[in-house]
């Protein structure tokens, strides 16, 4: 019986033991050497989202409905010919109440030269686009695109995208 009660007192002390067994085994860490001149850092991790731009995008834009701002979806054609402001056609930007002829308040008027070099002077508007989750204020000129997406993109909105890491998919529609 004494053997017992020993072995039994033996096996009630040993986990304690090999614990503290483990602990004095185990090496303590080792203070790491940081180069004060490569620190390390936080590296992001890479774009994982689709950083192609079709020719034809969905972009939001804010407008006001019942007092309060919304974003709605349009579509707009990526224009990099156009080296000016981007464009709003007239019947989108009056129906979305972005755009009003009637008031002169503030008005800014911007001169346009199409394809045919004709000089002509279009209102301009200010604009909050969403297009792939980049956001920007744009001003606009407010033109009658007649019967393309109610957007021209201009390389004022591109170019931003671009340095962005967007690149224009090759003859995508």
């Amino acid at each position: 019986a004494a053997a017992a009660a020993a072995a039994a007192a033996a096996a009630a002390a040993a986990p304690a033991d090999a614990a503290g067994a483990a602990k004095r085994a185990r090496p303590e860490a080792a203070p790491t050497f940081v180069d004060p001149w490569a620190p390390t850092r936080h590296v992001p991790e890479p774009e994982t989202r689709d950083m192609t731009l079709k020719l034809r995008e969905t972009v939001q834009v804010r407008v006001a409905r019942g007092g309060k701002y919304d974003m709605m979806e349009a579509l707009a054609l990526l224009d990099t010919g156009n080296l000016a402001k981007t464009l709003i056609d007239k019947g989108f930007a009056v129906q979305h109440k972005i755009y009003d002829p009637a008031s002169g308040l503030g008005r800014e008027f911007m001169t346009m030269r199409g394809v045919t070099g004709e000089p002509l002077s279009i209102p301009v508007v200010s604009l909050f686009l969403r297009i792939r989750g980049e956001e920007m204020t744009v001003r606009a000129g407010v033109h009658d695109l007649q019967k393309q997406p109610p957007f021209l993109l201009g390389m004022d909105v591109l170019r931003p995208l671009f340095q962005r890491g967007f690149k224009l998919a090759a003859a995508s529609v």
